[in-house]
């Protein structure tokens, strides 16, 4: 099973260990850059013709029907394998294995392929606390910066808000700690982003909520706030 379990992820110590080990077993393979907080980035001497799942596809589920598939979707399991084993007796895990902290097991890749020539984005600023949403924004040219503390700064008009608080239980099929982040990001991020449409600060506000197999995109314009007779219905069914 996949985890993004806070206390999994490496410390800049060990993640440089772990990669240092890793670079000198696959030379032949490319180069890994791996901060701290476990997300790396594996250079590849030669390109791969892979079909891999990202992380939040596949976290809190069995990996088995995750696995990198494709041309060289054996290749890439064969070096997932190869790395359980170099990381099994590695330093770094039995050091924390004697400290009472689960071990690293192995590595998970995806997105194996070539930055776009061009891509567009339907925003100007994008706020998100993702690195990998920081990237995207970076290649296509598109300010980006962490969640501000206060909302009513990200909500303008052109702005790309990334709110990912309610991932982390869907993906554990924890429903208790999903609603609690839907509430907040209720209280938090939603209900404001309706004053300033009903206060004319934006024209419309669109929530684009995805799934494992499907994405919806809802988007409220000023004149929608007339319709008196529709009411919000809560999260979780009346008795």
């Amino acid at each position: 099973m996949l985890t993004d379990r806070p206390d999994v992820a490496p410390d800049a110590q060990e993640a440089a260990a772990l990669a240092a080990s890793w670079n000198a077993h696959f030379a032949n393979v490319g180069w890994l850059h791996l901060p701290s907080g476990g997300h790396g980035h594996l250079s590849l001497l030669e390109p791969l013709d892979v079909d891999t799942v990202p992380p939040g596809a596949a976290l809190g589920r069995k990996i088995d029907a995750s696995m990198p598939a494709g041309r060289d979707g054996a290749k890439l399991r064969q070096w997932m394998n190869e790395t359980q084993m170099l990381f099994h007796a590695h330093p770094v895990n039995v050091a924390r294995e004697e400290a009472g902290r689960p071990v690293i097991n192995s590595l998970w890749f995806w997105g194996a392929g070539s930055l776009p020539v061009r891509a567009d984005i339907p925003c100007m600023q994008l706020w998100a606390d993702d690195p990998l949403a920081h990237g995207l924004a970076h290649a296509v040219g598109v300010r980006a910066a962490p969640l501000p503390d206060k909302t009513g700064v990200a909500l303008q008009e052109g702005n790309l808000v990334l709110l990912q608080d309610a991932l982390a239980p869907a993906l554990y099929l924890d429903a208790a700690a999903w609603t609690q982040a839907v509430e907040a990001l209720d209280r938090d991020w939603i209900a404001p982003a309706l004053d300033a449409l009903r206060r004319g600060d934006v024209q419309s506000v669109t929530v684009r909520l995805s799934g494992d197999e499907a994405a919806v995109a809802v988007t409220t314009e000023r004149r929608d706030l007339w319709k008196f007779w529709r009411r919000p219905h809560p999260l979780t069914p009346g008795p």
